[in-house]
C-alpha cells in the first residue's frame, strides 16, 4: 500500500521507500491483531463464545452463566433410550410449563409409564425443553446487553454532565483556569488508573484509593469525604476559618497602630513637658535705657 499524498512512485527517495516499508509492516502487524481475536473467538466451543460475549457486555456473574450453560448441556445430552433420561426429560418439562406439583408429575409419568408411553412423551417433550433452555441463555445475554446499553447511556449522559458543569470556566463562585478545567473534565471522566477493584478508574478513585492504601492520609480522607457528604456545612466552616484569621489579622494590625500612636504621643508628651519646664521659668523684661543713645 502507498502513502494517501498522491506522491508518485517514481519520485519516492529511499527515505520514503524506507518509511513506507515500515508503515506497510506496521499495517500488517495491525491487521493481524485486529483479525486474531475474531479467528481465536470462532474456534471456540459454542459455550466459550457465549461465555466471551457476555463478559464483552460487561456481564460477572460468571458462575451463574455457566451453571445454565451446564445445565442447557445436560438436557441436550439426555438419551431417549434410557428409561431414567426419560422420565427426566417429562420431569422437567412439565415442571417448567407449570404442570403440578412434584408428586402430581410422578404420578402422570407412573401412567405413562404403565401405559407404555413414556418414550414416547419424552420424545415430545425433548425438543420443547431444549429450546426452554437455550431461551433461558438468549434471556441471560440480552439482559446483559440492555445492561451493557444502559451503562454506556449512563457514561455518555455523565461525561455530558461534567462537561456541561465545567465549560463556563468556574464552579460555583470560583473560577477555573483552562489547564484546571482539563483537569477536572479528564480525572472525572477518563478511566486511566488501575484500581484495587481489577478495572481501570478515573482520578477521583485513583487519589481515592491512593490516600486510603498506598499513601495514607486519613485527614485528607476525612475531609474529602465531608465535603462529599455535607458540602454546605464544610464550605460555612472553611468561610468561618477564613474570617476568623482575617478577624486575627485586622486585630494584629490594630494593635500594632496603636502601639505606634502611643509611642508618637509619648514623645509629644514628652516635649510638651519638656516645653513646659522650659516656660514655667520666670523671665523679665530687660529694662531699656531711654539715655542709651546720648
Amino acid at each position: 500500500m502507498v502513502f494517501d499524498d498522491d506522491k508518485d512512485l517514481t519520485e519516492y527517495t529511499a527515505k520514503d521507500w524506507e518509511e513506507l516499508i515500515e508503515a506497510n509492516l506496521e499495517e500488517k502487524a495491525n491487521q493481524v491483531r485486529r483479525e486474531t481475536p475474531k479467528q481465536f473467538f470462532a474456534s471456540l466451543p459454542e459455550e466459550l463464545q457465549i461465555a466471551a460475549r457476555y463478559v464483552a457486555d460487561g456481564g460477572t456473574d460468571i458462575k451463574g452463566l455457566f451453571n445454565t450453560l451446564g445445565s442447557v448441556e445436560e438436557t441436550k445430552q439426555l438419551s431417549l433410550k434410557s428409561e431414567s433420561d426419560q422420565e427426566t426429560i417429562i420431569k422437567e418439562y412439565l415442571g417448567a410449563t407449570g404442570y403440578g406439583t412434584s408428586d402430581e408429575i410422578a404420578e402422570e409419568i407412573e401412567i405413562w409409564k404403565d401405559l407404555g408411553k413414556l418414550e414416547k412423551q419424552a420424545a415430545k417433550f425433548k425438543p420443547k425443553l431444549d429450546k426452554m433452555q437455550e431461551k433461558v441463555v438468549a434471556q441471560k445475554l440480552k439482559e446483559q446487553e440492555m445492561k451493557q446499553k444502559q451503562q454506556e447511556n449512563a457514561s455518555q449522559a455523565y461525561m455530558k454532565n461534567v462537561y456541561e458543569t465545567l465549560k463556563e470556566g468556574k464552579l460555583g463562585d470560583i473560577k477555573v483556569d483552562r489547564k484546571t478545567q482539563a483537569m477536572l473534565y479528564n480525572g472525572l471522566v477518563q478511566p486511566n488508573y488501575p484500581s484495587v477493584s481489577g478495572r481501570n478508574t478515573n482520578l477521583l478513585g485513583h487519589l481515592l484509593e491512593k490516600y486510603q492504601f498506598v499513601e495514607p492520609n486519613y485527614a485528607l480522607i476525612s475531609e474529602a469525604l465531608w465535603l462529599l457528604q455535607d458540602p454546605s456545612g464544610y464550605k460555612a466552616k472553611i468561610m468561618d476559618k477564613g474570617a476568623q484569621k482575617s478577624v486575627e489579622k485586622t486585630v494584629r494590625k490594630l494593635k500594632s497602630e496603636q502601639s505606634n500612636v502611643g509611642g508618637a504621643s509619648l514623645g509629644v508628651n514628652q516635649a510638651e513637658k519638656e516645653s513646659s519646664k522650659k516656660s514655667s521659668k520666670r523671665k523679665i523684661q530687660r529694662p531699656t535705657n531711654i539715655f542709651k543713645r546720648i
